[in-house]
């Protein structure tokens, strides 16, 4: 059901140096920002993803975590990278 993604995958582009924030987007219309590799967790079928505040809050604590079942995932969306400097 969904475009071929996998956990490897998503392994792969969370353990990515230097890390390149993506969105998922979900067959049921959903879509997560994926800002901060440490706050992201991939088990076999699932993707557990911090969910934050804001999208220009460079930090990387998230409020609460969703757990996405990849089989769901329709796209990956790369997102311009995360600014640490607080102009």
């Amino acid at each position: 059901m969904n475009n071929g993604t996998s956990a490897e995958e998503l392994y792969r582009l969370l353990h990515q140096r230097p890390f390149h924030p993506f969105r998922i987007h979900l067959d049921d219309g959903r879509s997560f920002d994926l800002r901060h590799p440490d706050s992201n967790m991939v088990l076999r079928d699932t993707l557990v993803v911090g969910v934050m505040p804001r999208s220009d809050d460079p930090d990387p604590i998230p409020d609460f975590f969703e757990w996405v079942y990849i089989p769901h995932i329709r796209r990956l969306e790369p997102q311009p990278p995360v600014s640490s400097s607080g102009s």
